[in-house]
């Protein structure tokens, strides 16, 4: 146990920093920052929330729920986030040293295994990015699948199955990476587990209950039912939020190309962890590195299955890496980036086994690991430093990557939070400059210039970002609050019909088009838009769901139903006791209701 206790310090160590860290502007805000049933903190209405729907692309309702228990925990600081992610993959390092040596027997070489998957730099994005808790936390189920898969093969029952399919379920309920755990499980069933009823040369069995291949397909058959029902599940959330890459944007040459070149820069990332960065960004590549990569990963491929009889663990560990990556190498393309440190945190191990078992037994040799190990613990420390915030983050993205449109605009979008105004447009600039459809990017630039009182620049920004991508509901959103500005709301009028329709939760889009509807007499309308507005805007614009009140009550007290005026008025005191324009409304409603009271007796 004291290697285990060591394991889990050390990686509480390495990633301490984290805990330093704040939320940057890349997936944060849709997870947690700016998700209102996260906000909320844990509530059985969050929950339903959670399991009810697909969210950014994804189905992972446990990790939504542990967001939002953190939330309850910690309130709105970062560090909170972080330390939860933090001990979730120190437990799951721990984890991976005792099922290891559970498998295998070997205990310095299953400590060495779980303190380079916990220390390497790839590790970084997993931990230092508080939205990826469905990472760490889909980590911890999956280590809890393979040691509960142990647990059965040694005593074959229904039970022990249960728990692994169990355990298998709650991982794909955080996130669909460990869709591939039944392969994994039948590499495991080969070495170091030896229960395939197959003649070997390779060792003495490992204390295992030996069955033909056959039954340990078909024993896997649930847990293959599991992983078809996340693949489906995951595609059909994916395509609802429009991640899902087609064919005509990534052709499937293009696909298998970018898919070999990814193996091997994830090769070179373990070997040598330099110019990591949150996003890399796709660009041709050239036939003959391709080629090069390709040739390279069938001799790899090649010299593993022939070191099969005399080193397993290379075997083994190798198509383990292979095969966990399938998902994520870019043949089914979510998302725009070329490949992912974070997609490496379950594919990575089976490669560390591979390296870990090649090595000889050795005093020398262990000293030169722990070498390495102490090497990659300070090299994931400096990496922490670039997570310390947006700015930080996407600088570093930029100065280790080439034409990254997208760290180009999310430094566009802090710098402007922060007032930084020229710095920002020149970003924006260059992101559209690399990508000039990049409707993010003109929809950003558009809100700049409207700041700045450029509302001709700002409409033509928009126009662009719609031009670009016509189901933009935000860029549907601010050019009809630009045009508004500029007197043409007629122009507005199907702009922010459209963004209700594309984003139903928009309270400001519904608020705008109540005043609208307003406007042109529809005053039961415009009351539905206003209390569906009240209602999106809480409980992180209170601001706005007392504007949305307000204007409730304005059109209610237009309409002749003072009640129902006053009671919308009443809701805007209700969040902001102050607000001295509710107040007058109310006494106004009062004194008519006493004229008219007085003027019926």
């Amino acid at each position: 146990m004291l290697l285990a206790a060591g394991v889990f310090l050390l990686t509480l160590a390495t990633f301490w920093p984290v805990v330093r860290c704040g939320f940057v502007n890349y997936d944060d805000p849709i997870y947690i920052t700016e998700n209102p049933h996260v906000q909320q903190g844990l509530t059985w209405d969050g929950v339903r929330w959670a399991f009810a729907h697909s969210h950014a692309g994804n189905y992972q309702p446990l990790t939504y729920v542990s967001l939002m228990l953190d939330r309850t925990l910690w309130g709105t600081s970062p560090s909170g986030f972080h330390a939860t992610n933090l001990v979730l993959h120190a437990t799951n390092a721990t984890l991976l040293f005792l099922v290891i040596r559970a498998l295998s027997g070997s205990t310095l070489r299953s400590a060495l295994v779980a303190a380079l998957f916990a220390v390497h730099p790839l590790r970084v994005e997993s931990v230092a990015w508080a939205c990826e808790r469905k990472d760490v936390l889909a980590g911890l189920f999956g280590m809890l699948a393979i040691g509960a898969y142990a647990r059965y093969a040694r005593r074959p029952g229904v039970g022990g199955l249960a728990l692994v399919a169990l355990a298998f379920t709650l991982s794909l309920l955080c996130k669909s990476t460990w869709i591939t755990l039944p392969a994994v499980l039948m590499l495991l069933d080969f070495w170091p587990m030896r229960r395939v009823q197959i003649p070997t040369d390779y060792s003495r069995g490992a204390g295992f209950p030996r069955r033909p291949i056959a039954a340990l397909l078909c024993e896997k058959l649930p847990l293959m039912a599991l992983s078809v029902a996340s693949a489906v599940a995951t595609l059909a959330a994916q395509r609802a939020g429009d991640a899902l890459g087609t064919l005509d944007q990534y052709p499937p040459l293009t696909r298998l190309a970018n898919a070999i070149s990814a193996y091997a820069c994830y090769l070179e990332k373990l070997i040598w962890p330099a110019n990591l960065a949150v996003f890399y960004p796709r660009a041709p590549l050239a036939a003959s590195l391709v080629g090069f990569a390709g040739v390279f990963l069938i001799a790899l491929t090649t010299a593993a299955i022939v070191r099969w009889n005399k080193n397993p663990g290379l075997t083994i560990g190798w198509f383990w890496f292979l095969g966990a990556l399938i998902p994520m190498i870019g043949l089914v393309q979510s998302g725009a980036q070329s490949m992912a440190d974070r997609f490496t945190y379950f594919p990575m191990i089976g490669l560390v086994i591979a390296i870990v078992w090649m090595l000889p037994r050795k005093p020398i040799t262990f000293a030169a690991a722990g070498v390495a190990v102490l090497a990659l613990a300070l090299t994931t420390r400096a990496q922490i430093s670039h997570w310390h915030d947006s700015v930080a983050l996407f600088d570093h993205a930029l100065a280790v990557t080439s034409d990254n449109h997208v760290a180009h605009n999310n430094l566009a979008i802090e710098l402007t939070r922060l007032g930084k105004a020229d710095e920002a447009r020149r970003h924006y600039a260059e992101a559209i400059r690399i990508r000039p459809n990049y409707s993010t990017a003109h929809n950003g630039l558009g809100v700049l210039l409207a700041r700045q009182g450029d509302a001709a620049g700002a409409i033509r920004e928009y126009q662009l970002a719609l031009a670009a991508n016509s189901t933009y509901a935000l860029a549907h959103r601010n050019l009809a609050t630009q045009l508004i500005s500029a007197g043409r709301e007629a122009e507005a009028m199907p702009h922010l019909v459209r963004a209700v329709e594309l984003r139903p939760a928009d309270g400001r889009a519904r608020d705008l088009l109540g005043i609208q509807l307003a406007k042109r007499g529809d005053l039961r309308e415009a009351v539905l838009q206003f209390d569906a507005a009240a209602a999106a805007a809480m409980p992180l614009q209170p601001n706005l769901a007392a504007e949305a009140n307000f204007h409730a009550g304005e059109v209610l007290a237009r309409a002749g139903d003072l009640d129902a005026a006053a009671a919308r008025f009443r809701e805007v005191l209700r969040l902001f006791p102050g607000d001295r324009d509710a107040r007058s409304a109310l006494d106004q409603i009062a004194a008519h209701q006493r004229s008219a009271s007085i003027a019926g007796e």
